[in-house]
């Protein structure tokens, strides 16, 4: 009988904070810099995760993230790769908006896109279901380039929502008190094709350092 391939392990977490986060203007596609601050989050993230074992760090190929994704691998011989599908959602005509703008000027849409659940798009844009599909495909389709391996990914807090909360979804039976925190560590693992959630924040990142909150160091 074959054995069953070695689980791929993925640590999720959502990059350091931007200046269009500081001003409450949605990025989506576009980019704006980390902040000061952030990329001094970024840097003791870095040194709060140096015990753990990675075997390489990937991110998505937008700015704030590949940047985050240097600032955690800085000092470790970790190959660092990038893609465009851990990309935020494409927030389309409302990229670059704040929300209570969209809310003011097009309450009409707002309206019913918020009716849409998964389907929720920006006008222009992607759905939330378009997001997590994208995401789930990529990570499965990295079981075969690295079983058995721990990867560190650095993502969007859209995303992660999107992806998580379908994994959550699937629990029998689902938490109702789950919820995904942003500035916390996420734990999946991937086989069969297939992603599972195996612990929801499961360090958080802006908490005091020491703990690990039942992660995996």
């Amino acid at each position: 009988m074959t054995a069953p391939a070695p689980l791929l392990r993925v640590a999720l977490l959502r990059h350091a904070p931007t200046e269009w986060n500081r001003q409450g203007r949605i990025q989506g596609h576009r980019d704006s810099p980390l902040t000061p601050a952030g990329r001094r989050m970024a840097a003791d993230w870095a040194r709060r995760l140096a015990p753990w074992e990675f075997h390489r760090v990937m991110s998505s190929d937008l700015g704030r993230a590949r940047e985050t994704a240097a600032l955690l691998a800085q000092g470790r011989p970790l190959p660092l790769e990038a893609d465009a599908r851990l990309r935020e959602q494409d927030w389309g005509a409302w990229t670059g908006l704040r929300l209570p703008t969209i809310r003011q000027r097009f309450p009409r849409e707002w309206e019913r896109q918020e009716g849409q659940a998964w389907r929720f798009r920006p006008p222009g844009g992607e759905s939330r279901d378009e997001v997590a599909a994208r995401g789930a495909a990529f990570l499965a389709s990295l079981a075969d380039r690295w079983p058995g391996q721990r990867l560190l990914v650095v993502t969007h807090e859209g995303f992660m929502k999107c992806l998580l909360y379908q994994l959550i979804l699937r629990r029998s039976p689902p938490d109702p008190a789950d919820r995904v925190r942003p500035y916390h560590l996420h734990w999946i693992t991937v086989s069969g094709g297939a992603l599972h959630l195996e612990h929801l924040n499961a360090l958080n990142l802006v908490g005091p350092a020491g703990g690990t909150g039942g992660a995996h160091p």
